[in-house]
């Protein structure tokens, strides 16, 4: 289950996703590995929300960098809320922005970035589509700027 959330402030992609006993670690918690896993479906939901996502070409990605910064503890099975946006699309990477928490919202259990590159069949860096730029620029953050 998903949901468009748009608003001038904060563009974002909310994804429901299961934690099951087997995704607990023996130490009691989600691992870094569980939410990235989680995130990661959100992203591959978020893309699959667009009708015409057929492009196979935009598929292929490499993960530059992710960050994970762990909150709060995420210690028994539940439905827990991904929240996604874009922080910064460029020419052949895009920069996610994500929040895990519980189901409503109310308790943070990680936050962090994920930044993925297009690449060609060289494995190369490259553009991304006019498509994919036209779907992710609907999760873009468009902060005014503050002096």
């Amino acid at each position: 289950m998903h949901d468009r959330i748009r608003n001038a402030f904060n563009p974002k992609f909310v994804h429901f996703a299961s934690v099951s006993a087997a995704d607990i670690a023996t130490d009691g918690c989600l691992t870094r590995d569980g939410f990235a896993r989680k995130v990661d479906e959100a992203i591959g939901a978020w893309y699959s929300s667009s009708p015409d996502c057929a492009d196979a070409s935009e598929e292929s990605q490499s993960i530059r960098d992710l960050s994970i910064e762990c909150l709060h503890k995420l210690d028994a099975p539940q439905v827990i809320r991904v929240d996604v946006w874009v922080e910064d699309l460029g020419r052949t990477s895009c920069t996610y922005g994500f929040i895990c928490s519980d189901e409503d919202g109310a308790t943070a259990f990680a936050r962090g970035e994920r930044v993925v590159v297009k690449i060609d069949t060289a494995h190369r860096p490259t553009e991304w589509s006019g498509h994919y730029r036209e779907h992710h620029s609907l999760l873009m953050r468009d902060f005014l700027a503050y002096a």
